[in-house]
């Protein structure tokens, strides 16, 4: 049971008609830096976008976190050092860049887990019938 003051247990995961998921902001007192608001995610997401972005040679810094307890939104902040793009060179690489593969590769990484599982519980299934 929750209590009488308790938000709407919806608020934590849909993400209301008048927000954005992802909202980029420039930091401006550090070069090829910039902070992205995510709404309705929280610390597992922050953790596996940061370890992601760690694992790039490009990326200086990148750490998350979450502003108040009681608010649905995350923000991770990331500094490249702004060489060149190794996907597109004549670009600097920039921190969304960094993001958009961090994000990419998780998703492949994702998915390979969920064909890995798909697989041993048809394996099980299969040794239960023989």
């Amino acid at each position: 049971m929750t209590g009488l003051n308790a938000p709407d247990r919806v608020d934590k995961f849909v993400v209301p008609p008048e927000l954005r998921k992802v909202e980029m902001r420039r930091i401006t007192k550090q070069k090829n830096a910039a902070e992205f608001e995510f709404q309705r995610e929280d610390h597992t997401m922050g953790n596996l976008i940061r370890c992601k972005l760690l694992e790039d040679p490009h990326v200086l810094f990148a750490g998350y976190k979450m502003p108040h307890p009681l608010e649905h939104r995350m923000l991770v902040q990331i500094q490249t050092d702004g060489f060149e793009d190794p996907e597109n060179n004549s670009q600097p690489y920039r921190p969304k860049d960094a993001l958009a593969r961090a994000i990419k590769s998780l998703l492949h990484e994702f998915d390979l887990m969920r064909l890995r599982m798909k697989k041993n519980i048809d394996d099980r299934r299969t040794e239960e019938y023989e």
